[in-house]
């Protein structure tokens, strides 16, 4: 009776064959490791600015004081063409409120209360004020205004102060890729803040 022996390892073919595997999922891990890194960027900035959204209304509901006075309201402003936005405290003479029958805005102001810019290779791509009579065509700046107590909620456009829009939609897109966008939207009537 003849005893079979088998010899137990691996092969160079076998070796071959599991080098050439880990090179391709290597290969196309790398490749789309620079479009994830971007797209990522895409989604942090909107959150952001999502954020920095509802600072501005928090900052307005909690009635916070700017210069030892409480604004008017506080807002967002956007530009197109400088690729960053600002929170600021807004206090028109015209707005006047009372509290207590104490004048809560002495002086006329905006101020700019912080500046924020999205990460590098996002960029923002198109401001839209829209209904109640805005123009369907983008803007070139955008203002989000929260005045307290609710916070009411206004959009207005290129720095004007009619008509104000029921809402407001500012789109974020990547510099390389344009196609590539998110949609920070902001609902006057409620106040909600959503990112699509």
């Amino acid at each position: 009776m003849k005893r079979l022996f088998f010899q137990k390892g691996f092969t160079v073919i076998e070796l071959l064959v599991v080098l050439g595997i880990i090179v391709l999922i290597s290969a196309s891990i790398l490749a789309n490791y620079r479009g994830q890194q971007r797209e990522s960027a895409l989604t942090r900035s909107a959150q952001k600015l999502a954020l920095d959204l509802r600072r501005a209304q928090t900052l307005a509901v909690s009635s916070t004081l700017h210069h030892s006075e409480i604004p008017y309201g506080y807002g967002v402003h956007f530009d197109k063409n400088v690729n960053s936005y600002f929170i600021f405290a807004k206090c028109d003479s015209p707005n006047l409120y009372y509290v207590a029958g104490i004048n809560v805005c002495w002086s006329a102001y905006e101020e700019k209360v912080e500046t924020f810019a999205p990460e590098s290779g996002v960029k923002v791509l198109t401001l839209n004020g829209l209904g109640n009579g805005c123009p369907s065509s983008a803007a070139d700046s955008l203002d989000v205004i929260f005045k307290p107590p609710e916070p009411t909620t206004t959009a207005t456009r290129n720095a004007s102060s009619s008509p104000v829009c029921d809402s407001a939609e500012i789109t974020l897109a990547l510099e390389e890729d344009v196609t590539k966008t998110k949609i920070v939207g902001v609902v006057s009537a409620t106040g909600e803040i959503k990112i699509r």
